[in-house]
């Protein structure tokens, strides 16, 4: 076991140990009083209606995605971004159909998945283009 390695390892388990320990952050409930909470055929409908553009573009991003202009990695990375967008649009719908702390963390998890995959990817294409013979799946996943 290298060096680098062991670096990878403590610091994987390092992230690990500090998540595991870290207590929950408490949601302000005053977070969920939108300022536009009118009801049209749903509540809070302006809120719900403007989440169908994520959805939308998730879905049209997968359709005109061009397989051949990018590595099997980066395609990877871009499918991921898209699906993680077209579920932002059912998990903020779910969210603000029913606004509450319980319900939060499916407005919260596809965002975080496509930001997540986006940033893998920017990473992809700028930073670790100089380094193509290492493997960087390990600090995408951190």
């Amino acid at each position: 076991m290298g060096l680098e390695d062991c670096c990878r390892f403590i610091a994987f388990f390092g992230f690990f140990v500090a998540f595991f320990f870290k207590d929950p952050m408490a949601q302000s409930e005053h977070y969920h009083l939108f300022a536009d909470g009118r009801f049209w055929l749903l509540p809070n409908y302006s809120n719900v209606f403007s989440n169908l553009i994520f959805m939308f573009a998730g879905y049209y991003g997968a359709l005109n995605l061009d397989f051949q202009k990018n590595s099997k990695k980066e395609n990877y990375y871009l499918i991921t971004f898209l699906v993680g967008v077209f579920f932002t649009g059912f998990g903020s719908i779910y969210y603000h159909l029913i606004p509450n702390t319980q319900t939060l963390v499916w407005d919260r998890l596809p965002m975080s998945i496509g930001f997540a995959s986006f940033t893998a990817w920017l990473l992809s294409k700028t930073i670790f283009l100089k380094a193509k013979n290492r493997d960087y799946d390990f600090y995408v996943f951190l």
